[in-house]
């Protein structure tokens, strides 16, 4: 991967670039910048390397303690770690036989208005939803496979390519009722998951 932090001869400061160069003209330490936003200095020294990405609320809290925007520190551009998550970033909330249900946890939302999930549910299998227990809106697109999407009273069969939006009966359960395995997007709005902690 080509390293743009340097182009022309001009040195473009990174997001731990930044927040190194503010620091110091804040004239605060690592260890105090590190105490005023409650993390540790080791934390501090790896994003001021970029060998982290922080979350959003830590970001403000390090903007805050600075005196400064989040705008100065991240620059123009928003972090990879908030626009994509990685295959290898995804956590398991569900594991039940072969049914998985995957957090899809973008670093920069923390207060998102909707939580993205990765459903696998495999021939002739059946997830009971029970990760929401709030009002909610939701959406689900079958990347592959085919569901049956039960809400209250209704079942919607659900073909690879459709999309699906539920608006004022929460999903209770997906069913798999053919010989090929089933994956889909769920949406979730707003994002409040029993398992988040």
């Amino acid at each position: 991967m080509k390293d743009f932090t340097k182009c022309s001869g001009v040195s473009v400061l990174t997001l731990g670039g930044r927040l190194r160069k503010i620091r110091k003209n804040s004239t605060l330490s690592v260890r105090a910048l590190a105490r005023e936003v409650g993390l540790s200095p080791s934390f501090i020294y790896q994003l001021e390397q970029d060998q982290v990405m922080p979350s959003f609320s830590t970001l403000k809290s390090i903007a805050a303690a600075l005196n400064t925007g989040i705008g100065e520190l991240v620059g123009d551009e928003q972090p990879e770690g908030w626009m994509v998550v990685r295959e290898d970033a995804r956590r398991k909330v569900v594991s039940e036989g072969d049914v998985t249900v995957e957090y899809v946890a973008f670093l920069g939302t923390r207060h998102r208005m909707m939580q993205p999930l990765l459903l696998t549910v495999p021939a002739h299998q059946r997830y009971q939803c029970d990760l929401f227990e709030h009002g909610r809106e939701e959406m689900i697109h079958v990347l592959s496979g085919e569901l049956l999407v039960r809400a209250k009273a209704k079942e919607i069969h659900v073909a690879s390519g459709d999309v699906a939006y539920f608006l004022f009966d929460p999903i209770d359960s997906f069913e798999n009722t053919t010989s090929r395995p089933a994956r889909a997007l769920w949406v979730v709005s707003p994002a409040y998951c029993t398992d988040e902690s």
